[in-house]
């Protein structure tokens, strides 16, 4: 079965200056049960850290088999990311 995870990214740097940047963010992996529930994984398990100011992500199908998460970041270079599907 093929169960449903979600990926979290965020950061705001776009606020005005009497606000200031929200940019605690790194990211979040929650793996789907299939059954409506999550859980959370660390970036230290996951491998995940999605700092910055990210703007768009998207998976990306190479070949049969393997399978990317690209995030596209303000100013900077797209991260890539390779899924495994455990």
């Amino acid at each position: 079965l093929n169960n449903i995870d979600l990926v979290l990214a965020g950061n705001e740097y776009q606020t005005e200056v009497s606000t200031g940047r929200y940019d605690a963010s790194y990211g979040l992996l929650m793996k789907g049960n299939g059954k409506g529930q999550f859980r959370s994984v660390g970036p230290a398990v996951s491998g995940l850290i999605l700092d910055g100011d990210i703007k768009h992500m998207k998976i990306i199908q190479a070949g049969k088999q393997q399978r990317f998460l690209v995030a596209a970041l303000n100013n900077d270079s797209l991260k890539c990311f390779k899924i495994n599907r455990n």
